[in-house]
């Protein structure tokens, strides 16, 4: 399993062509140049960079339209989502379609959570909070993602856990066959698979 780091030391690893993939996006979102020497990233900013690369190897449902826009939902607040949103708001579209950016409310209504595609959660949001989002988008087809801890055993299906000022991947593939995604064995190898708990999503 990669692990990516919070230093200077952004040279690529065995796992090569992820790493690079994060040093390319964030180069890209700060507006450096790729001959200049890149400033080492927040634990945030790499989180972000992680989470725009995980855009690009998920399949969704057949039968929806791959031209519309990925609709990325964000709720809650801190530095993550804010580097997130910063880092979105200037992506290249992804898989041919370009990045919409919703702030949502925790209450997310039906509507919203059926038109969002990536639901990024706030480490900061209350437990409650958290699982009665989780519920509300169990059957949307939405990917979710968050920092908060042990995300994926609460339900969630990929979370971003810093350990020792790196970014540790972990999926929940459960969650994710009941949605219906399907996500690249490039980035499974990325990952550590963690099993959730399916009774937490139940209405």
């Amino acid at each position: 399993m990669a692990a990516f780091h919070h230093n200077a030391e952004l040279s690529c690893p065995p796992a090569g062509w992820w790493m690079r993939s994060l040093v390319t996006s964030l180069l890209i979102w700060s507006g450096i140049s790729m001959a200049a020497e890149p400033p080492a990233p927040t634990v945030d900013e790499l989180k972000a960079a992680v989470v725009y690369q995980i855009t690009r190897f998920v399949e969704w449902p057949e039968g929806q339209s791959t031209n519309a826009p990925l609709v990325v939902g964000l709720v809650g607040d801190g530095p993550f989502i804010t580097a997130l949103e910063k880092m979105l708001a200037n992506a290249k579209p992804v898989q041919g379609r370009p990045l919409t950016i919703q702030r949502l409310a925790p209450n997310l209504s039906p509507l919203e959570a059926a038109q969002v595609k990536i639901l990024v959660l706030s480490g900061r949001l209350q437990e409650r909070t958290m699982s009665t989002i989780l519920k509300a988008v169990a059957d949307s087809g939405a990917l979710t993602i968050s920092d908060s801890n042990d995300f994926c055993r609460k339900g969630g299906m990929v979370g971003l856990r810093e350990v020792d000022k790196r970014v540790q991947l972990e999926v929940n593939l459960e969650a994710c066959e009941r949605a219906r995604l399907r996500l690249s064995s490039r980035l499974l190898r990325q990952a550590k698979i963690v099993a959730g708990n399916p009774s937490v999503l139940q209405k």
